[in-house]
């Protein structure tokens, strides 16, 4: 009996750290992607807030994480991809 609760409980872990593990569906992102999200991060405050602790529902981190989804999807975004991209594949060059 033992070993059968033994292994419901060890099934269960296994069950539980799967539950929370998010698959990796996206393909790889490149770096200019990574540095125009982190641009853009910043720029609508969430930097900032995030490194504040502020509570993810306060109406002002709501407000900036909304700033975020917009700036995400705005031909912004897709211009700094591109500038960052110029850079070359090493990066070179400044964040801003």
């Amino acid at each position: 009996m033992q070993s059968f609760a033994r292994a419901l409980v060890g099934l269960s872990l296994v069950a539980a750290a799967t539950a929370y593990a998010e698959p990796n569906t996206d393909p790889a992102l490149t770096r200019a992607q990574v540095r125009a999200d982190l641009r853009i991060y910043e720029e609508s405050g969430l930097y900032f807030l995030d490194a504040a602790e502020t509570s993810p529902w306060a109406p002002v981190y709501q407000s900036a994480q909304q700033r975020y989804e917009e700036l995400r999807s705005s031909p912004h975004y897709a211009q700094l991809v591109q500038k960052y991209a110029s850079h070359g594949a090493d990066g070179a060059g400044t964040a801003h």
